[in-house]
């Protein structure tokens, strides 16, 4: 499906990924989003040897908005970006 930034189209991507990998008869500890400036810096068994020894934990940080420091203007909350389409 097309994913624009900033769209709806993201959430729905996602949740279609997730639901497909949560319908397969093996069974993940792990659901890992890398979206289009994402890029990994340690090799696939790095990775999977970093989530077996951190099993369990969660990898998701939240930062208060507005934060200068993480580059979280408070538009990110009050304006709406509108992507244009292809």
């Amino acid at each position: 499906m097309p994913v624009y930034w900033g769209d709806y189209s993201q959430i729905e991507a996602t949740l279609i990924l997730i639901n497909a990998a949560m319908a397969r008869s093996e069974r993940y500890d792990y659901l890992v989003l890398l979206s289009g400036s994402d890029h990994p810096v340690r090799t696939a068994a790095q990775l999977e040897a970093h989530f077996v020894e951190y099993q369990g934990s969660e990898f998701i940080n939240m930062v208060r908005v507005p934060s200068e420091a993480a580059s979280k203007p408070l538009s990110r909350l009050t304006e709406i970006q509108i992507s244009a389409r292809a």
